[in-house]
């Protein structure tokens, strides 16, 4: 073929293009590009407005839509890409106009505002307040580094403070036998078969040698005992944790079995007998649900995660049977068991869900608002900013904050604010070889990860040089966010503060979101200056003010 020359298909392609619109260009599914118009009797005008009213949109991606009359208006239709009469509405994106306009028809109201009419009706009464929920993340593998135990949640007030706890982790793993993909234990040994002492037990009560439960699950139900309305799941997955996760989704059969076995070992609580402990019912009335922390469907994740072009919807069954055999359990035991998931911060990874589908089934929807930055780049920035900021040298995809992310979910994906819980970070991510330059080393080049305690590049706020007096904690106005920087070792470390966190904390009052969700409990210090900081700015009485205006 000669240089110039077109092929049918390719005439094909610029016919589409030219009728349907161009998607954008770049890996992933096609985007879509939203705009909306109002009609006032006949004549396109200003008498209402839709919401959204604009936006980028993934392939799939779900959107409420609303259209509100000025006063002396009624809404009517939809026409364009929406038709009918539902106010609000759904769209799903998903065919091969990438242009899409939703128009949304307003009438003169019969009843317009006269001397003599009736007045305008009040307006709708304020949404109903949610109680913000405080979601911890616990390491099971703590018991080897602090160590940290459930009983470590005692003095620094996490037990009294927090209202859910996620176990990390569970995990999708072959079956050595039959081969399918069941649950599994990460490590059986910390979760039910070590031994505690009056010195580390949550009660002071020490394990016999013949005792069925030990371990972080005996601690657990010692906890529970001691704060009923606590609610405490089990997370399965993780970073580390997600390798077999699309075997398990791939078909019926394999969701069918890996449920079952979910629900077999952590709800029903018959633990594989070993180390002289486990046994049927074991661990029964411990967990209270289930939390899926899949990273990621489709592509991304651990070195060795295996993905499917069908992740997305196959996650979308999986959600289902789950709730499907937690409905079917006897007595109706099942009926209050929470489903939950962790979602990716960045629509990057989102579209690769279907989450305004699946959150329909879901309890709340937890994002992952945090590791924004870190090491793995060349460049310093925040790791867990409240809000966006402008300076941010990073593309516009990858110039994240909580506030971007939750719009995400509540305006594009069509969450509900009551089921989506952002995320906070109890650790740092630092830099070293970072010059000092205009920003104390925000956003300079960074020649490797910082020397950390467990990790280089990452360390628990309990361990990050906050009193060291070669550090300054400084505070972008933008971001909303602090970070430390040392000017002669030529360290910098990003984290959460107190203050960051009050805002997040007010964030969610001022949005009525579902609470606040942080990663993980260890990394506070023994005062819990951070789960202090939270709670008591979501318990704050004072009207709420929105940090990111």
């Amino acid at each position: 073929m000669f240089v110039g020359q077109k092929t049918s298909v390719q005439f094909l392609a610029i016919f589409c293009a030219l009728v349907w619109g161009v998607p954008q260009a770049g890996a992933g599914k096609p985007r879509y590009n939203l705009t909306t118009s109002a009609m006032c009797d006949g004549v396109p005008g200003d008498c209402g407005y839709v919401a959204p009213s604009g936006g980028i949109f993934s392939k799939n991606n779900f959107v409420e839509v609303t259209a509100t009359p000025d006063y002396g208006w009624e809404f009517h239709h939809w026409e364009e890409n929406l038709s009918g009469t539902d106010n609000p509405t759904n769209y799903r994106f998903d065919d091969f106009n990438y242009n899409v306009h939703f128009t949304a028809v307003f009438v003169t109201d019969a009843t317009p505002g006269g001397p003599d009419d009736p007045p305008p009706p009040p307006p709708p009464p304020e949404e109903e307040r949610v109680d913000a929920r405080i979601i911890a993340y616990f390491p099971e593998w703590g018991v080897y580094q602090q160590p940290y135990y459930v009983s470590s949640m005692i003095p620094s007030g996490a037990a009294q403070r927090i209202t859910h706890l996620n176990y990390a982790f569970g995990v999708p793993g072959r079956d050595p036998v039959t081969g399918e993909i069941t649950c599994q234990l990460d490590d059986p040994y910390a979760a039910y078969q070590q031994a505690y002492d009056e010195t580390n037990s949550f009660d002071g009560s020490i394990d016999g040698g013949s005792q069925a439960l030990r371990g972080h699950f005996n601690q657990l139900k010692q906890l529970k005992t001691a704060y009923p309305d606590l609610k405490v799941l089990v997370s399965l997955g993780g970073w580390l944790g997600s390798v077999f996760f699309s075997d398990a989704a791939l078909t019926a059969q394999s969701r069918a079995t890996f449920v079952s076995s979910c629900i077999d070992l952590f709800i029903m609580g018959d633990l594989p007998e070993a180390g002289g402990a486990g046994g049927v019912g074991a661990a029964a009335g411990i967990f209270d649900g289930i939390d899926i922390d899949w990273e990621y469907p489709v592509a991304g994740g651990a070195k060795g995660t295996h993905h499917n072009k069908d992740d997305a919807g196959n996650l979308s069954l999986l959600f289902q049977e789950f709730r499907d055999q937690f409905d079917g359990l006897p007595n109706g035991d099942g009926l209050d068991l929470l489903l939950t998931m962790a979602g990716p911060a960045s629509d990057y990874r989102g579209q690769n869900y279907n989450i305004g589908q699946d959150q329909a089934i879901l309890d709340y929807v937890q994002i992952m608002t945090y590791d924004f930055h870190g090491s793995w780049e060349r460049k310093t920035g925040h790791l867990t900013n409240p809000c966006t900021s402008i300076l941010d040298p990073a593309s516009e995809t990858w110039r994240l904050s909580l506030d971007q992310s939750v719009k995400l979910y509540r305006d594009q994906y069509g969450v509900p604010s009551a089921k989506i819980v952002p995320g906070a970070a109890f650790y740092g991510r630092g830099w070293k070889r970072v010059k000092e330059g205009a920003n104390d080393g925000l956003y300079g080049r960074a020649g490797g990860a910082a020397s950390g305690v467990y990790e280089d590049g990452y360390d628990y706020f309990r361990d990050l040089p906050l009193s060291d007096p070669g550090f300054t904690e400084h505070w972008d106005d933008l971001a909303q966010a602090a970070w430390l920087y040392s000017p002669t070792s030529q360290i910098f470390w990003t984290y959460d503060n107190p203050q960051s966190l009050a805002l997040k904390a007010d964030y969610v009052r001022f949005f009525n979101l579902g609470g606040l969700m942080f990663w993980e409990v260890s990394g506070d210090d023994d005062d819990g200056t951070l789960i202090k900081a939270i709670d008591d700015a979501l318990q704050s009485t004072e009207d709420p003010v929105n940090p990111c205006p």
